[in-house]
Parts: C-alpha cells; sequence; structure tokens
C-alpha cells in the first residue's frame, strides 16, 4: 500500500514538471524478483595495514559482468575519521561474463598526510567496466562499506 502511495505521489508532482514531450512513467523495480538487479560487490571485512599506516590493501570481489563488460577498474578509498587519514588506490582486471572477480587494490596515504591506525575504517568502492578495446566505459557502480584495518 505505501509503494501505491509513493508512486501516486511522485506521478502527480511529475505531471506538473515539463521534461520532455510525452509521458512519464514511474515503476516500483523490486530487487529480489528483477532480472536487472545490480551486480554482487563488497569489500572484505578487513583491510590490511601496513606497519607505519601509510599502506592500506583492502580485497574484495565483484561480479555478474555482462557480455559486453571485458575489463572492471576498481577504485577504491579508505577513510578514517579517527586518525583524519585517507588513501586511494586503483586496480584493472578482465570482467569474466557472469563470473565473480576477486580484486586487491593498495592506497598510499600521501606524504603529507596523516597515517592510518588499526581500527575502524570506511572504504567506498568504484567499479568502471569498458567495452572489448577499453575505450567505451559500459557501466558505474560504486558502493561504501565500513570494516575494520588490521596490522599483521
Amino acid at each position: 500500500m505505501h509503494r501505491l502511495r509513493v508512486l501516486a505521489i511522485l506521478t502527480l508532482a511529475a505531471s506538473s514538471l515539463t521534461l520532455a514531450p510525452g509521458p512519464l512513467a514511474l515503476a516500483w523495480v523490486d530487487p529480489e524478483s528483477s532480472p536487472n538487479v545490480p551486480p554482487k560487490k563488497n569489500f572484505a571485512a578487513e583491510a590490511t595495514l601496513s606497519a607505519d599506516g601509510r599502506e592500506v590493501t583492502p580485497t574484495g570481489e565483484i561480479g555478474l559482468c555482462e557480455p559486453r563488460e571485458k575489463t572492471a577498474e576498481i577504485q577504491a578509498t579508505v577513510l578514517q575519521s579517527a586518525s583524519g587519514a585517507s588513501a586511494t588506490g586503483v586496480t584493472q582486471d578482465a570482467c569474466p561474463t557472469g563470473a565473480l572477480v576477486s580484486f586487491t587494490v593498495v592506497g598510499t596515504v600521501p606524504p603529507d598526510k596523516p597515517a592510518f591506525a588499526a581500527g575502524p575504517a570506511q572504504v567506498c568502492g568504484l567499479a568502471i567496466s569498458r567495452s572489448g578495446k577499453g575505450t567505451h566505459i559500459v557501466d558505474i557502480e560504486s558502493w561504501c562499506t565500513f570494516g575494520t584495518l588490521v596490522q599483521p
């Protein structure tokens, strides 16, 4: 019942807008039954932290690449509010259709910024998939999660 109210409100709001010629269609997408469910993507609960706290290595997986997606670039940014540290890293790998792809990203803290400490942090990812020649972006997905930085 709430879905119908939201749809009705959105329909009324949209009817007063002029976006483009033609009707405006709104639909509720149930992620459990939709064939277009976003691909699985996640980071492991723990990321490895170097002894000096200046390098962090999150790992994870992304999957369900479509046939037109040939490579996946994963950008990861790790943020830690307690230390004020941040680091970004990038990796690229093949993206086989329908398979899960494991990835490891190494992020380095810039020289003039604070180092990480073992403990809680947030890691955000951006996955960019490209066509066979790598010249066309086919899809972009983003996500964030909380985890723990650990020193071996």
